[in-house]
C-alpha cells in the first residue's frame, strides 16, 4: 500500500512539473518567426496599414480613430465636407502605416 502511495504521488508530482513547465514557457516557438514578437498576421496587418489594435486606448477613452468615425459616418451625421476630410486623415495614416509598415518588415529581414 505505501509503495502505491509512493508511486501514484511520483507520477503525480512529475506530471505537474511537466504542466508547470509548460505553463511557464507562452512563448516557446516564437524565436522561430521571421520577426520573434509578431506573427504572421501581425505582419500582414502592419503592412496592409490596418489597425492592428493600436487605436483601443484612444477608443477605450471616448476618441475613435479615422476608420470608425467613417464606418460610423450615418449614425454620427458626418456632412459630406467632414467625411471627405476624415477620408482624407484615414489615407494619409493608411499609407504612413503601411511605409512603416514595410520598413519594419524590411529592416528584419534584411539582419536576419
Amino acid at each position: 500500500m505505501t509503495r502505491l502511495f509512493v508511486l501514484t504521488a511520483a507520477l503525480v508530482t512529475l506530471s505537474t512539473c511537466a504542466t508547470a513547465e509548460e505553463s511557464h514557457q507562452p512563448y516557446k516557438g516564437f524565436e522561430a518567426r521571421d520577426i520573434a514578437s509578431l506573427s504572421k498576421d501581425d505582419i500582414r496587418q502592419l503592412q496592409a496599414g490596418s489597425g492592428w489594435g493600436l487605436a483601443l486606448p484612444a477608443e477605450l477613452n471616448g476618441y475613435p480613430g479615422p476608420a470608425h468615425v467613417l464606418e460610423l459616418a450615418d449614425e454620427l451625421g458626418l456632412s459630406y465636407n467632414q467625411k471627405q476630410r476624415m477620408e482624407a486623415t484615414f489615407e494619409v495614416m493608411r499609407e504612413d502605416a503601411i511605409s512603416k509598415g514595410e520598413l519594419l518588415c524590411r529592416r528584419r529581414f534584411k539582419t536576419a
